[in-house]
């Protein structure tokens, strides 16, 4: 009688083994997502906030609306993703996130610009661009809005800056909306 081997049977290799070590060693010291945890958070502004003119100002925010993973007692205070007293998100987990900001400028006549850039640990993102939005007409709201959606590494800190060209000051409209939020996607 022959000696038949299953093809379809799982084979441990020496390759595998060192390949196996080798991802350890990558993610020693990464901080793994537990099971079941999907990190998403959103904080906003429930005041307007006055933009000068032609200056480039952070946005501030002063409410958490949503922390997933701090607000149901899976993390400890200072792990938050939403931080309020640097205005600005941090991404606790490696990969893939989705950061989105918006918010309204209240109508003027002045100016054509109103623009937003995202900052991520401090520096200018995607070349330092503002995104712009054209405005049309004094008589609406013009709304500033993006997704940043790349990878990041852990404990990246997002921030969301702003500028208007109207001649003068201009507020961020609350009653309209102004939030920054963030969504892992994943690995």
């Amino acid at each position: 009688m022959a000696l038949r081997l299953d093809p379809t049977a799982p084979l441990v290799t020496l390759a595998d083994e060192r390949h196996s070590r080798q991802s350890a060693s990558y993610l020693r010291g990464v901080r793994l997502l537990p099971k079941g945890v999907f990190p998403t958070a959103k904080m906003s502004r429930s005041t307007d906030q006055s933009i000068a003119n032609n200056t480039e100002t952070k946005v501030l925010f002063d409410t958490r609306d949503k922390d997933a993973g701090y607000d149901d007692g899976q993390q400890t205070a200072g792990s938050e993703i939403c931080d309020l007293t640097n205005d600005e998100i941090v991404l606790r987990y490696l990969g893939f996130w989705a950061v989105s900001f918006f918010a309204c400028f209240a109508a003027s006549t002045g100016g054509t610009v109103r623009g937003l850039r995202f900052f991520l640990n401090g520096t200018a993102v995607l070349g330092g661009r503002f995104a712009y939005d054209r405005v049309n007409s004094a008589l609406f709201l013009t709304t500033v809005h993006g997704t940043l959606r790349r990878q990041f590494v852990e404990d990246d800190k997002v921030d969301a800056r702003v500028i208007q060209d109207s001649g003068g000051s201009l507020a961020l409209v609350a009653a309209e909306g102004i939030y920054m939020s963030a969504e892992w996607l994943g690995l």
